[in-house]
């Protein structure tokens, strides 16, 4: 039978007695909340399990802390072998931290440039010069990847790179996070600097990297170059994150997306 306990208002969980062990569950009980749970006296096999397949082990001195993010990657983790005190086991669970957080929508319109040809190495490639960003068009993407495969990458096998830009209003000064996908070698420049490269980026595309930045109200445009990588790149795939300073923080920033016609 399933024990259930509280660590204040921002996690709860269960404790059931498996065959391999006991498993304790943990998630947030606020709607867009991050919170870490730090969990002291466990013992050497105790083990974080998420969703995603990672597993993660106690230090030297038996701690270890979870991340529950339930609207972005680490999905309801579980402790196999760490039992609550409040359900009669050897070890403290407790709440570090906890922040509110929103997740925005994928972004499915960009301003994509053709095919250019590139004889350079991926670390070369620059941010792209006014006469390419003159000649990005407008395109809708009908899923949250924006596969280019079938057309503007079809039977190209060299390193021809394509650029893709988007654009956002904020309406207020925050710190974002741009959560980004790829399944080619890769960078980003958000309003012109570069935040982010991956030189050897290959499949699987989903969100796998990061970037912090500081957003001021206005307009502003993240900018990625993605290689063909010899035929075998596809697309890209970007969300925004926004991670606020406590549980009773300030509101979420408003985040439109811009729709340029060209």
């Amino acid at each position: 039978k399933a024990k259930e306990f509280n660590l204040g208002d921002d996690v709860t969980g269960y404790v059931m007695h498996l065959r391999e062990g006991a498993r304790t569950y943990l998630w947030s009980t606020r709607q867009n909340c991050r919170a870490r749970v730090r969990i002291t006296g466990a013992p050497p096999s105790a083990r974080v399990m998420y969703l995603d397949g990672s597993t993660i082990g106690p230090d030297d001195n038996g701690t270890l802390e979870i991340l529950i993010d339930e609207k972005w990657q680490r999905e309801a983790p579980s402790v196999l072998h760490a039992v609550p005190v409040q359900c009669g086991g050897q070890c403290e669970f407790s709440v570090v931290d906890s922040h509110p957080i929103q997740l925005y929508p994928f972004v499915r319109h960009y301003l994509v440039s053709a095919a250019i040809p590139n004889m350079s190495a991926m670390a070369d490639v620059g941010y792209p010069d006014d006469t390419i960003r003159r000649k990005m068009i407008s395109r809708h993407f009908h899923h949250d990847f924006a596969d280019i495969k079938g057309d503007l990458f079809k039977g190209i096998a060299d390193h021809s790179i394509v650029y893709f830009e988007a654009r956002f209003r904020c309406d207020r000064d925050c710190l974002l996070t741009a959560l980004m996908g790829y399944d080619g070698p890769f960078k980003a420049w958000v309003d012109g600097e570069h935040v982010f490269s991956d030189l050897n980026g290959t499949n699987p595309g989903f969100l796998k990297a990061q970037a912090d930045f500081k957003a001021t109200a206005g307009e502003h445009s993240v900018m990625f170059a993605l290689s063909a990588n010899g035929g075998n790149a596809w697309g890209v795939m970007m969300r925004l994150l926004w991670v606020g300073e406590s549980s009773s923080g300030s509101r979420p920033p408003k985040i439109e997306m811009v729709t340029p016609q060209r």
